[in-house]
This record gives C-alpha cells, structure tokens and sequence, in this order.
C-alpha cells in the first residue's frame, strides 16, 4: 500500500497491473477519469493515469510543492498533465461535473465509445457549504452535501437523455465505504445514544462504520442506471465485490480479456439485466493499520470472519452483527470454513 496522504512518490508499474481501462481504450473506447488520484504524485509521475488506461482526466491532484491541496472550494485539479488556473472560485465537484458532459458531447462527436470513470467528491470530510448553501446561509451538513450530489447525478443524467445515448450507455453509481463512527453521548445523563453521523431514512437508522470492516464499513450501494434493458427499481440481493467490475465493464462494453490475464472478479452483466447469473459465495475485505478490527475477512453473507484473532460474527440479521460466544458448535465450522478461504487468498491461489 503507498502512503498517499503522505505524498508518495513512488513508481506503480501498469504493465504489471492491468487495468479493464488499457483493455477498453485498446478496443477503441475514448477513456477518462476524474476525482480523487491516489496512486502516487502527479509531480513526480505525471504520466500515471495514461498508463494505467486513461488518455484523458481532470484529477483533483492531492500534493502540490509539498503541500495539500483543496477540493472542494479552490481545487487544485490536474487536468490532462496540467493544473488548471481558471476554476479558483469555482466548486470543484461542479467542474468535474462539467468535464465529464464535455467528455461526453466529445466522444457522441468523435463517434467514439467512452468509458468515464467518475470518482465523486462529495460527501467528504471536510464538511463544507456547497453552493446551495453558500445561496440560501443556511450551514454546512453531511445531508445537504449529499443533496447537492444528487443535484450533480441528475445532471449527468439529464445529459445522457439529451445526448441521445441511453440506449447504449450503462452508469454505475458505488459507494467506498461507509461513514466515520463516532458515539454520541446524552449531554443529560451522559450515556450512549445514537451515533453522531447516524443517518434517519424510512428503513431505519444508518450507521456509520469507516474503517471498519463490518457492514456499516462495508456494505455500500450499488445502483445501475442505463438501457431499457436494465429492469427499474429491481433489487438483487447477491453478494457483490468491487472485484466483479473489472469483468462486468467489459463484458458491458464487448471488451475480451485476454486468457492468460487472471482476474478475481465474475461478470454480473446477467444480473444488471436482471437474469441469473453467476454467484459469488463470498467477499473479501482488508484494511491495513490499527483498530479493532481492522485487517483482513471474509464474509458469506451469513457470517463474517476476522482474519485479527480468528473471530467470527453472526451477520444473519443485517445491519445487525455481533460475535459469536467461544464454544459455539456452529460457529466453529464456519470458521473452519471461512479461515480457509481467507488463507487461499492471502496465498494468491
């Protein structure tokens, strides 16, 4: 893992590291990425993106002359080896927004497929006013940053109807992880209560769990948008890991992957569309660093086990998880079970 928050400048080699972007733009498709870049500094190799697939981009370029940059408000974004001077005043996820639509009309003109990968800034620490707030004084919250998000998905939306291209375009909207954890205490008697960034919506409370590797942690939506074929409001309840989008891109855009290349990842093109496809009996979940429970498990939608001392939880009634008391028969077998799909992937096999 590269230290990116701390500037790294060290090398990623993407001949070692396939991408399904190299193996889209080599079948033809005009490719381009936005957002967050964190894979190294753009100071020190510039030419990374390209590398890794990307002929085009307009990255929010985290490290400039040893210090770190805004995102939100005077964004320090790079765009195509260059960083841009006319966007000071400007709120940067809205210039994204307005980068990928011209990324778009560009590749409806060139006659072009395109793939865009679209890596949102909002919402994010910091919690800052949008420009709806700064219109109406009201104050910065984590709901009116994801509001105003909405209000940027419905624009791309907007100009993938005006475009003409919904028929052949498919926009998958993903979430990375879920929000910071923080307890909140009853200022009255002191005792817990909801969490601080717990969130109401009509299924209930949301809490949140970044850095952890529960479901608050891991759990995160997935919502696919596109064709007539893509049945609306249909929900498929199968396990998904973010590895399943290498085949899925390219089975969506008629892209082959070579044979000799090995992906972890199974297409779920045939679920997008809301046919039987193949099913994925587990996923996979890793964080480096301290913590409860952070480091490696896996999870089969029923039970969860840590790598971290060998424990397992009982998930069988999500968003509700807790561990399983030692001596547990069953408990037992699923650890038996679950360890020994954790130690083929950590031997690579």
């Amino acid at each position: 893992m590269l230290p990116v928050h701390r500037g790294t400048d060290k090398f990623v080699d993407f001949k070692k590291l396939p991408t399904f972007a190299q193996l889209m733009r080599a079948e033809g498709y005009l490719t381009s990425v936005t957002g967050k870049w964190q894979l190294a500094t753009l100071e020190v190799w510039p030419e990374h993106i390209r590398d890794s697939g990307f002929d085009s981009w307009c990255i929010w370029q985290i490290w400039r002359a040893g210090k770190k940059t805004l995102r939100h408000w005077t964004p320090t974004f790079n765009e195509d080896g260059s960083v841009r001077d006319d966007i000071a005043d400007r709120f940067g996820p809205d210039v994204l927004v307005d980068y990928v639509i011209e990324q778009m009309n560009e590749a409806k003109t060139a006659g072009k497929p395109f793939l865009i990968v679209h890596n949102e800034l909002l919402p994010h620490d910091p919690i800052v006013r949008t420009p709806a707030e700064k219109a109406s004084g009201e104050p910065a919250s984590l709901g009116r940053m994801i509001n105003y998000l909405d209000g940027l998905v419905g624009r791309l939306l907007d100009a993938v109807e005006e475009l003409g291209i919904r028929d052949n375009t498919y926009v998958l909207f993903m979430g990375d992880n879920g929000t910071h954890e923080e307890d909140f205490r009853n200022p009255k008697s002191g005792q817990p209560g909801e969490r601080r960034h717990t969130r109401h919506t009509k299924a209930g409370r949301v809490n949140g769990g970044k850095f952890k590797l529960g479901d608050a942690g891991t759990h995160v939506p997935l919502i696919v948008w596109g064709p007539a074929s893509v049945p609306a409001a249909a929900v498929c309840d199968e396990l998904v890991d973010v590895v399943d989008l290498f085949p899925t891109f390219c089975e969506l855009g008629g892209t082959r992957i070579p044979t000799e290349l090995r992906i972890d990842g199974r297409s779920i093109a045939p679920q997008i569309h809301g046919r039987p496809g193949a099913k994925r009996e587990w996923v996979h979940h890793a964080i480096s660093g301290k913590g409860d429970l952070r480091g490696a498990g896996v999870f089969d939608g029923r039970w969860r086990y840590f790598e971290r001392g060998g424990r397992v939880w009982d998930a069988r009634n999500l968003p509700e998880e807790a561990p399983v008391k030692e001596g547990d028969s069953e408990a037992k077998a699923v650890k038996e079970r679950l360890a020994a799909i954790h130690e083929r992937i950590a031997q690579g096999r």
